[in-house]
């Protein structure tokens, strides 16, 4: 039995989509009725619903407005992640919680390992390793899941974004000089969903899981171009000429090493996603 938090979420409803299709048991209710902010009434909920994992969904997102919004970013990325630490401890089962490539500065030339020194750049990424460091210090058994540039057909995401300008528009500048592995959303279920079954308190820790390959902000955009047949042609821009509030990493590639080697699975190369998102787009549109 699965619990899942942010039920409204990408992350949230896919896992639902996922488990009703495998005829998984799971326990999802409504986020005005489990705050992840309401420490007792989670726990509550939690202990009737007698899951044996919680998969926490519940994130402040918004890497942009959590520069200005830092109290909101750190209450759901930290205290949230602290809450369902101690839920998790207190009761003996496991918790699932994702993080971010954003955690490092990117000022590397190779892949991050887990292990790596994190260094982040915006209050976004401050508050995802801090959340990190909450959930390990609670002592809770726990799979966290660094992963990377999380799109689909669900909610708002950078496919979402650029198969909305590449219908309106005949030209779009993207930047070129930030590099990381766009993960497609219902891959990274999937896997989480073939490690929960082999996971247990010897494994608990930090993984980097998400689709494979590497690709530039420009590479996906012309890919998701491409793919959804539109003449929108995507120029290459460098950081400076598209100035954001929050900084990003120029180079935040996983790598995926430690979890292939732990659990045996297969992971996806990015490309696969994006066939993958289009055809979703193309059935329900």
């Amino acid at each position: 039995m699965y619990f899942i938090l942010g039920t409204q979420g990408q992350l949230g409803q896919l896992f639902i989509e996922a488990l009703q299709k495998r005829a998984i048991s799971f326990f999802a209710p409504a986020e005005k009725e489990a705050d992840i902010l309401n420490l007792s009434l989670l726990r509550s909920l939690v202990r009737q619903s007698g899951a044996t994992a919680v998969i926490n969904c519940a994130a402040y997102t918004n890497v942009e407005k959590a520069e200005d919004e830092k109290k909101a970013a750190y209450a759901v990325n930290v205290q949230g992640a602290k809450n369902l630490g101690e839920i998790c401890a207190d009761l003996g089962i496991t918790g699932v919680h994702f993080s971010t490539d954003y955690v490092f500065s990117g000022n590397t030339c190779a892949p991050y390992g887990e292990e790596d020194i994190a260094q982040p750049l915006s209050v976004y990424g401050k508050t995802k390793l801090q959340g990190e460091q909450a959930l390990m210090e609670s002592g809770a058994n726990c799979l966290i899941c660094r992963t990377s540039w999380l799109y689909s057909f669900v909610g708002h995401n950078f496919y979402a974004t650029m198969r909305a300008l590449g219908a309106q528009k005949s030209d779009l500048n993207v930047v070129y000089d930030q590099i990381g592995t766009p993960t497609y959303a219902p891959h990274l279920v999937e896997y989480v969903l073939q490690i929960l079954p082999r996971f247990g308190p010897q494994h608990s820790g930090v993984y980097h899981l998400g689709d494979e390959g590497v690709a530039s902000w420009y590479d996906f955009a012309w890919a998701i171009m491409q793919q959804e047949g539109f003449s929108c042609r995507v120029h290459p821009i460098r950081s400076e000429e598209y100035p954001t509030k929050a900084k990003r990493p120029p180079l935040s590639v996983l790598s995926k090493d430690k979890v292939k080697k732990t659990f045996g699975i297969d992971l996806h190369h990015w490309m696969q996603g994006v066939i993958s998102c289009q055809q979703a787009f193309a059935k329900i549109s």
